[in-house]
């Protein structure tokens, strides 16, 4: 009889499963001819080359990825451009730009606490970071904090009576 998809099992005959993928049972292994190392292997190897393609930033330069998270945050793919800018901080934890880019990015994926942390942090850095305050100012009001929010802002417009967005905020 032909095997079929009732032969996958979710764990190796060693009670494994890496990366919580479905593993093909004993009898679907020898009819492709795999050994157990092998078939316990593919889904972590697959797992390592979508996270690749998907990042699309091994071997690339600071400039190239920073550039490339933008691109995805813009077009709506949020999560992608946190995972880079978290890589990016990893190996650049001083940069306060990288910690306000950061700050938005996750802002837009709704990690408003984490947002805040990273904001603060690129103001700790650089107090003069305009952006920076604006954007601390946004993340505070959505965090209910409206009055410290509102503070941050109006320090800015103080500062910057013609900014434009701040108003809006």
């Amino acid at each position: 009889p032909e095997p079929s998809l009732s032969d996958a099992r979710t764990t190796d005959p060693r009670g494994v499963n890496p990366g919580g993928f479905r593993l093909p049972s004993p009898r679907m292994r020898r009819l492709r001819c795999l050994p157990d190392s092998a078939a316990a292997a593919l889904p972590a190897v697959a797992f390592s080359l979508i996270l690749g393609v998907v990042a699309g930033c091994a071997g690339r330069g600071f400039d190239e990825q920073l550039a490339e998270a933008r691109r995805l945050r813009a077009s709506g793919n949020v999560a992608a451009a946190v995972d880079i800018l978290a890589g990016l901080a990893r190996d650049h934890p001083d940069d306060a730009a990288l910690m306000h880019e950061q700050g938005q990015a996750l802002h837009d994926a709704g990690r408003d606490d984490e947002a805040l942390e990273r904001l603060t942090a690129a103001l700790s850095a650089r107090p003069d970071m305009t952006d920076a305050k604006v954007m601390r100012g946004i993340v505070l009001g959505a965090l209910g904090r409206d009055e410290e929010g509102l503070a941050e802002l109006r320090q800015v417009v103080a500062k910057e009576p013609g900014r434009t967005g701040v108003h809006r905020a």
